[in-house]
């Protein structure tokens, strides 16, 4: 049964060389909603963080594959395996994992549904950082800004801190 496992999650590792997921960090313990800072179109076993101290009490994984899992540490470089989080949000779909206070500063997915506490490669390669801001609208809208181009994380939630939904509106992807 094993053997066959491993062959499955082989397969879809070779049928799947070009899936990405959406990773999004929340500050919400309760649920994936409100303002959050994510990294789009992440490919297998890349890390995505480390995210703002604010964030990272619940995580939306976006467009999961089939057989394959989100995983989260506490650490900000998807390593050591002691910092893991056995999130292990199983795919296919989206998947929120709440942490109910317990806080993920770095997050990946992987093949299999097993999940693993450290993903392959360089563990202490850098993580990818955020590269774009989603937020609910003063409609409860959810937009999105890219970041990167001028404006930071940081500058993006105060922002939305601030109430600044014109602002927000301003710079965000069309």
């Amino acid at each position: 049964m094993v053997k066959f496992i491993q062959l499955v999650a082989f397969v879809a590792a070779v049928a799947l060389p070009a899936a990405a997921v959406d990773i999004c960090f929340y500050s919400n313990a309760l649920g994936c909603s409100g303002p959050s800072g994510c990294c789009t179109n992440l490919a297998v076993n890349n890390c995505c963080g480390p995210a703002d101290t604010a964030l990272g009490f619940s995580l939306q994984y976006s467009d999961l594959p089939n057989l394959t899992t989100g995983q989260a540490w506490t650490s900000d470089r998807c390593s050591p395996a002691n910092t893991g989080i056995r999130t292990f949000q199983n795919g296919p779909g989206n998947k929120c994992w709440n942490g109910g206070g317990l806080r993920a500063a770095s997050a990946a997915w992987s093949f299999g549904t097993g999940g693993k506490l450290a993903p392959s490669g360089d563990a202490s390669a850098a993580c990818r950082s955020f590269d774009s801001f989603k937020y609910p609208d003063a409609d409860g809208v959810e937009q999105t800004i890219h970041i990167g181009d001028g404006q930071s994380f940081k500058q993006l939630q105060a922002l939305y801190d601030a109430g600044d939904f014109e602002a927000l509106a301003a710079l965000k992807d069309n």
